[in-house]
């Protein structure tokens, strides 16, 4: 059995142990602040702020769903994006709004994993009513609600979720292929570098070159947990992939055009 052989078996394991479902494990979550209080009134488009507090060791998200006597209400209502939180002990931001008259009596929020598969759900009375005109000037936030907003726009902004809304599942299969190519392009990058001279090699380099800014970035992280960031750089993946499959198939050409003339 030969090294390449070796290669390729080191590389399908890698696929096959990836390819296998994580199942969820433990997760405590809580209700730990809101704003405003209950029974106070809202203008139409302000929103009732929750944050939660939790523990778990799988990625995690939470999504608000305004009730009345036990009943979702959906008419005119707006709530957070359930963007996917870290794994480990964290703090996210919820919230509900209207853009009509309404009363709520409570806010359910679902937990889910990766997968939008619910795994939990909490729950906080909150007797709360949108009944005025819609503010010029945006309500005050207390500083717990201004501080998660601008963790929750960088991450929106920087780090990719494989998997954004229940209904678009072609961002998980994105995600799974991209994970996947990792050994394949570290395989092919690795051989090209060893084998390859002169020019070949110098375009061979390139994609080192292309991801080695988002690995330093990653490092300093900007606020948001490493792991994400590596989610973030498994974009690139794929592309390095089809650009050395690309130098390959060139390389291989011009080769026989040599050999030819």
């Amino acid at each position: 059995m030969n090294r390449f052989t070796i290669c390729l078996l080191l590389i399908l394991g890698y696929v096959v142990l990836f390819a296998l479902p994580v199942s969820a494990r433990n997760i405590t979550a809580r209700i730990t602040a809101f704003d405003p209080p209950p029974g106070n009134a809202l203008a139409f488009y302000d929103k009732l702020y929750l944050q939660i507090a939790y523990d778990s060791d799988i990625p995690v998200r939470f999504q608000s769903i305004p009730l009345r006597n036990g009943s979702p209400l959906e008419y005119g209502a707006m709530s957070n994006t359930p963007s996917l939180q870290k794994v480990g002990k964290g703090v996210a931001l919820v919230w509900v709004s209207f853009s009509n008259p309404t009363r709520i009596d409570e806010v359910s929020v679902t937990v889910f994993d990766t997968e939008w598969q619910k795994i939990d759900q909490i729950g906080i009375t909150m007797d709360t009513v949108w009944n005025a005109p819609m503010r010029e000037e945006p309500r005050p936030k207390p500083d717990w609600v201004e501080r998660l907003e601008r963790k929750e726009k960088l991450k929106l902004e920087f780090v990719f979720d494989p998997s954004p809304q229940k209904e678009e599942t072609v961002y998980d299969a994105f995600f799974y292929l991209s994970a996947v190519t990792i050994p394949f392009f570290l395989f092919l990058q690795v051989q090209f570098l060893r084998r390859w001279r002169k020019r070949w090699r110098e375009l061979a380099f390139i994609p080192i070159l292309s991801i080695t800014p988002m690995i330093v970035i990653s490092l300093f992280g900007l606020g948001i947990e490493f792991r994400l960031w590596v989610i973030f750089i498994f974009r690139g993946m794929p592309l390095a992939l089809i650009y050395l499959l690309v130098l390959w198939f060139a390389k291989t050409l011009s080769e026989k055009k040599m050999l030819g003339s």
